[in-house]
């Protein structure tokens, strides 16, 4: 979702992704001359439908950005995850990915992006994820 105002808000999505993908990010502070590029995000969208994966494997993703080593986050079992960089203070970007199933929430923060400073993803089938996440039970559960 960009927010353009206070009344404005444009959602784009990439409606599928395979193992294989790989999405960079990267921040660069507004100019006048700057060009908005968040509007092709849709265009990056992997072609051929739906993908299977194979049971007892998840859709997982590596991280890396000059800040840290390689990570990899996925999500609990039967669950999804959702990644999130985001410009409130409008000088940098914070990434965040929240995962969750009917049980638990998992979350991470990750690195604070600063002008020309890079994010990349690149998804994996995979049974496990690093470093570990926080984990919250969900209400129903208690």
């Amino acid at each position: 979702m960009v927010k353009r105002g206070s009344n404005q808000k444009v959602d784009y999505w990439i409606k599928t992704i395979k193992p294989g993908d790989r999405l960079k990010f990267t921040y660069n502070l507004a100019s006048a001359t700057a060009n908005d590029t968040i509007s092709e995000i849709e265009t990056l969208a992997t072609l051929n439908g739906r993908y299977e994966i194979p049971v007892g494997y998840r859709i997982g993703f590596d991280v890396l950005s000059k800040a840290r080593e390689k990570v990899r986050l996925s999500h609990p079992p039967d669950g999804g995850f959702d990644f999130m960089l985001a410009n409130v203070p409008l000088n940098h970007a914070r990434c965040f990915v929240m995962a969750d199933n009917e049980l638990e929430s998992w979350n991470w923060q990750l690195d604070d992006l600063f002008d020309s400073d890079s994010i990349q993803l690149n998804f994996v089938e995979t049974t496990w994820n690093t470093p570990f996440p926080r984990i919250e039970r969900n209400e129903a559960d208690h």
